[in-house]
């Protein structure tokens, strides 16, 4: 009896993938303990939670590789309705939790969940099958049920509101429209209707408008919304080339708000300088690259479809904080991959990562039949 082949993992993706989930506990903990120390009288409450994070996140890491491709699609049809009552759930007074502004969390027993993590993570599947296969457009019926299920997440992330959430599902979308057969000019079409009620979302709300201020001249507002950015610039810059050396940053010390969680880039810019952030930034610029890569690899177009999302989704995570740590952007409350702590973003970043690998096996293993049958 013939055994079946086993394929191995793309090394460089896997090895990246441990390297930061490693260096992002020894970061956590320079980032916080301070601050942990300051508020819950143990240095090691963060590092402690995260390492609980860390190992569920590799538990699920592992289980989701070893998974059949078949058995992931199946369990994404489900989840993507099992996550949007969740996020509808976030809405409720006393279940959903309000951080920021924005009613995001689910308060659980034992930890708070942040169901939009791992909806952007199902949305990707829910995109993908869209384009995919077309027996939605058979009759009216499933054409109305399609929408419905296009706008309802979005307008369940205005009401949070997450405005950052509602820019990144229709970035996704539409950039797998545009790796699809669909026609240019409808493409271009529904992106300017986007980019006109996305810009109109802006100027009604004076909030968002005044985050924008604070980009544009954060000096306008030193103390007020202008001071995370400004102290997040100035760690940068303290940090010049080659930095004050890991766990040495002053910008910790509650000089920088968020610095454990969406600032914390600007907390390692300042500890390993301007060569160890391009270092980072290089990695996760080669993670895109593979994701990218694995997309174009597999014949099979759903595949295809749900690589190039996820990596859409994980490059935008990355680079979008970057940019507001930097003061390119506003303001989002967005973590960084596996860098910020927290467990939601952590796990949902690991989940991509393994489908990433799943996909990947799944293109050797029928490239594998195709040449030897």
């Amino acid at each position: 009896m013939r055994k079946s082949k086993s394929f191995s993992l793309d090394k460089g993706l896997f090895l990246s993938f441990i390297f930061f989930i490693f260096f992002g506990l020894v970061h956590i903990y320079s980032s916080s303990y301070i601050f942990a120390l300051e508020k819950y009288g143990n240095p090691l409450y963060f590092f402690n939670k995260q390492v609980v994070f860390t190992l569920v996140s590799l538990v699920v890491f592992y289980i989701t590789i070893k998974l059949p491709w078949q058995v992931v699609v199946r369990f994404s049809s489900l989840a993507f309705f099992i996550i949007l009552f969740l996020l509808a759930l976030t809405l409720v007074p006393s279940i959903g939790v309000k951080v920021g502004g924005a009613r995001r969390w689910l308060s659980l027993p034992l930890f708070n969940i942040e169901p939009v993590e791992f909806f952007k993570i199902i949305m990707v599947f829910y995109f993908a099958r869209l384009l995919s296969f077309k027996d939605w457009m058979e009759n009216k019926k499933t054409i109305a049920i399609q929408v419905g299920l296009f706008f309802t997440p979005l307008i369940i992330l205005l009401l949070q509101p997450d405005f950052g959430s509602v820019v990144i599902y229709l970035v996704v979308f539409f950039a797998l429209l545009f790796v699809s057969p669909i026609k240019l000019r409808w493409i271009l079409l529904s992106v300017v209707t986007a980019l006109v009620s996305l810009f109109t979302l802006i100027i009604i709300e004076p909030y968002r408008l005044k985050r924008l201020q604070a980009v544009l001249d954060p000096w306008s507002d030193p103390y007020g919304k202008g001071f995370q950015l400004i102290q997040s610039l100035l760690a940068f810059y303290s940090g010049s080339w080659l930095g004050k050396g890991l766990g040495e940053g002053q910008s910790k010390l509650f000089f920088l708000p968020e610095a454990h969680t969406d600032f914390t880039l600007a907390v390692l810019g300042e500890e390993i300088g301007f060569v160890g952030v391009s270092f980072f930034i290089s990695l996760y610029t080669y993670i895109i690259y593979k994701g990218f890569v694995i997309a174009y690899q597999s014949k099979d177009i759903y595949q295809s479809y749900v690589a190039t999302g996820l990596t859409v989704v994980f490059g935008l995570g990355v680079y979008l904080n970057i940019a507001i740590e930097l003061g390119l952007l506003p303001p989002k409350g967005l973590s960084l991959a596996f860098l910020s702590y927290g467990g939601s973003h952590l796990l949902a970043n690991s989940i991509i990562i393994a489908i990433l690998l799943n996909i990947d096996k799944a293109t050797k293993k029928a490239r594998y039949k195709k040449a030897w049958g």
